[in-house]
């Protein structure tokens, strides 16, 4: 019997931007075993902050030019509009540039491997541009919402995409991460079904984790940890670092990894704190770096302002970290408060207050908090997480 075929459509196969790319990557990966699956975006880049990254799209200069040009333009009515934000600029993006551009700028193999394909997996926000131009009378077109559906912009988005779906006859099916995810995809009209992020569960050495920490300067240290974009207005480090300057009297180290625009801002602020001790900026580290990290720290710290999901959170759990995160569309669904970890409120002042009362645990509390940790994992593992997408591609309309 033939295999379906699937093509899995985003900007990076690469695990190198977040969870959305760690998805790809184990949906690309895992689904392979049961069907014929192609991947159209960039197979081989590590660069996250790559020119402007839409999956399908020829690389030439007489590209870029146009696509820079739609760019400005539309930061350009993004900032007129008054609707500041990554999200809004991506969306008048998306819908402003003429369809002739599009028919032109794509590449042509990526576009018949799209209207050879049985179901087609949509985990980017530039995605709709392919679906405009390719013919998918008839396909099931499932879309990954790895933005948060409070977002105006994410909507606008889906709406779009279900605007191209009924014109084309196509079926269209948004995979959403947490409930209340689920509620506002719902109210969009458009047929939603819940899958959480999954992740593969990995058990890191004890070499590993010395190597890491000797080649951190973390060695016999006690330490929080967090990772992810450098970017202040998502991620909310700021917070945690001033946490840090309210706890000067504690025997601890905060460590943040990864890169981004904020960095900069980041540097100036552990200085001018007097912190340059005590929070290290220790940039982009690798899969076994950060699962050690987690492993070895005295809690995983995560401040985000907006989420989708947090797979990082998800990952620290699996490696038994006491996690303190903040709530956020998918933590809610994750996280129960002071079973498996606890839920920090937005202000430097509650996040020094739960840093110290984890530093006032007993071992048998940090251990019970722990094992829960790793449970709670266990249930959003990448099988099961496939399992989900394997019926939903064979489901018939």
């Amino acid at each position: 019997m033939e295999k379906k075929k699937i093509v899995v459509l985003d900007a990076f196969l690469k695990p190198i931007f977040g969870g959305g790319q760690i998805v790809t990557n184990l949906l690309f990966k895992y689904l392979s075993n049961d069907f014929d699956v192609k991947f159209v975006g960039d197979k081989t880049r590590s660069d996250p902050f790559y020119s402007v990254a839409i999956p399908g799209f020829r690389d030439s200069y007489l590209r870029r030019l146009i696509l820079w040009i739609f760019s400005f333009r539309s930061v350009y009515r993004t900032v007129k509009g008054n609707e500041l934000g990554m999200s809004n600029i991506q969306y008048r993006f998306v819908v402003s540039l003429p369809k002739f551009f599009v028919d032109k700028l794509v590449n042509k193999d990526a576009i018949k491997l799209m209207e050879g394909a049985d179901v087609i997996i949509s985990n980017s926000m530039y995605d709709p541009f392919l679906l405009r131009v390719a013919k998918i009378r008839g396909k099931k077109i499932i879309r990954v919402n790895h933005l948060p559906l409070n977002l105006e912009s994410t909507r606008k988005i889906d709406l779009f995409l279900r605007y191209i779906c009924d014109r084309n006859d196509a079926e269209l099916i948004s995979v959403v991460l947490s409930g209340s995810q689920a509620k506002a995809s719902n109210d969009l009209g458009i047929k939603t079904v819940l899958i959480p992020n999954g992740i593969e569960q990995t058990n890191i050495s004890d070499k590993v984790i010395s190597d890491t920490l000797n080649k951190f300067g973390l060695a016999g240290k006690r330490f929080l940890f967090s990772i992810g974009r450098l970017q202040d207005s998502q991620k909310g480090f700021s917070l945690s670092i001033r946490a840090m300057s309210l706890l000067k009297d504690k025997d601890l180290v905060y460590v943040i990894a990864g890169s981004g625009p904020d960095r900069d801002y980041y540097t100036n602020l552990v200085s001018s704190l007097g912190l340059t001790d005590r929070v290290k900026l220790i940039g982009f580290v690798s899969d076994e770096e950060k699962l050690a990290l987690m492993h070895s720290s005295f809690a995983f710290l995560q401040p985000s302002y907006f989420e989708s999901f947090g797979i990082v959170t998800l990952e620290a759990l699996s490696q038994g970290a006491i996690v303190l995160v903040s709530r956020n569309e998918g933590s809610v669904d994750m996280i129960k408060d002071g079973e498996n970890g606890f839920f920090i409120e937005l202000r430097e002042e509650d996040i020094k207050n739960k840093i110290e009362t984890v530093l006032g645990m007993t071992e048998k509390e940090r251990g019970r908090i722990k094992t829960n940790a790793i449970q709670t994992a266990k249930v959003y593992s990448a099988e099961n997480m496939i399992s989900k997408y394997v019926d939903l591609i064979a489901d018939q309309r």
